[in-house]
């Protein structure tokens, strides 16, 4: 199985993402998630978990969970973070990619953060990832899931950004540009990864990252097709709003029917 994230990217990935709120965006989930659900949910199933940083959050707030991913070093880091949590019970993880995931049982609820969706880039993938979604839901069970919003990805177009985060040894900087392949839906985003330790060159890394980019209706299309009813779609972070062409993020609830 290729991993998506090279030892160098996913070494640095926490610190990478440490301006994400990650306790916020859980507070934000179980908020949906009590919102819509026919009852409370108790277990939650986690695709594309990442380093666990979400299912620790989860497991804090008293749920079953189970992480899925398809990067061992993501997972390796995962596990430690979650037996230093001190947890009980402890969140579970398990290296697999959507085509192949097969846990022969259900969840209350089931969850797709960090674009993870997206990364799905044909129509077979997708429907794939949503009837294998499916199959690990029982009846009324939800499942969650962000993505980006087409006519927002459009309108806005990606463009080049340098971001340079400090740590106590030195620095890491990252550069992205993104190109648009309007015909398939995605955009290809290089990353550039370089890490200095006090004042001098490290490790460094260069990726390539497709994403897939979605529209309303085709949401809707997939999710009916997969045993899905939506019950919400709107901007994310900002749940209660609208999206429109300046929300690139989006979040869909839907019912397992």
């Amino acid at each position: 199985m290729p991993d998506r994230f090279d030892p160098v990217h996913a070494r640095l990935y926490d610190q990478l993402h440490r301006e994400k709120d990650h306790a916020w965006e859980c507070e934000l989930v179980r908020s949906l998630l009590v919102k819509y659900a026919d009852i409370a949910p108790k277990s939650l199933l986690i695709l594309g978990c990442r380093t666990g940083t979400h299912a620790i959050g989860f497991s804090k707030r008293g749920y079953e969970v189970v992480g899925i991913d398809d990067s061992h070093p993501l997972l390796t880091q995962a596990t430690t973070k979650a037996q230093q949590a001190s947890i009980d019970p402890l969140p579970t993880f398990q290296l697999t990619n959507l085509s192949s995931l097969d846990l022969a049982r259900e969840f209350d609820a089931a969850i797709m953060l960090s674009g993870e969706l997206g990364y799905q880039t044909s129509n077979e993938a997708v429907r794939v990832a949503i009837e294998t979604v499916r199959r690990h839901l029982r009846l009324g069970g939800l499942f969650l899931f962000e993505c980006w919003y087409g006519p927002a990805v459009l309108s806005i177009k990606p463009t080049q950004r340098l971001r340079v985060i400090d740590t106590p040894y030195g620095e890491i900087v990252r550069a992205a540009a993104g190109s648009l392949n309007v015909r398939a839906h995605t955009c290809d985003i290089r990353y550039d990864i370089w890490e200095i330790t006090q004042g001098r060159p490290g490790d460094k890394t260069r990726e390539t990252h497709t994403v897939r980019y979605f529209f309303p209706m085709e949401i809707e299309q997939y999710l009916q097709l997969g045993g899905f009813t939506l019950v919400h779609m709107n901007a994310f972070p900002e749940i209660e709003h609208e999206p429109d062409e300046t929300t690139w993020n989006l979040v869909c609830v839907a019912r397992a029917t």
